[in-house]
């Protein structure tokens, strides 16, 4: 029997790339507190495509 080290160098980098790429993204959760009508994130950042759920803390002890 003859091996092709090159061959299955080539079928096992594809199983990989298939293992990889058919991963659903990770869902991102991103809390932001209110404090004294001021936010204490200036910035979000998620990577596109990612889910995201906000979750608002208002910790204001302003009336409104």
């Amino acid at each position: 029997m003859t091996r092709h080290p090159r061959a299955l160098l080539a079928v096992a980098l594809l199983i990989a790339a298939a293992a990889v790429g058919g991963c659903a993204p990770q869902a991102a959760t991103v809390t932001i507190t209110i404090h004294y009508s001021a936010f204490d994130l200036t910035e979000v950042s998620v990577p596109a495509g990612v889910p995201v759920t906000f979750i608002l803390v208002n910790d204001d002890p302003i009336d409104h």
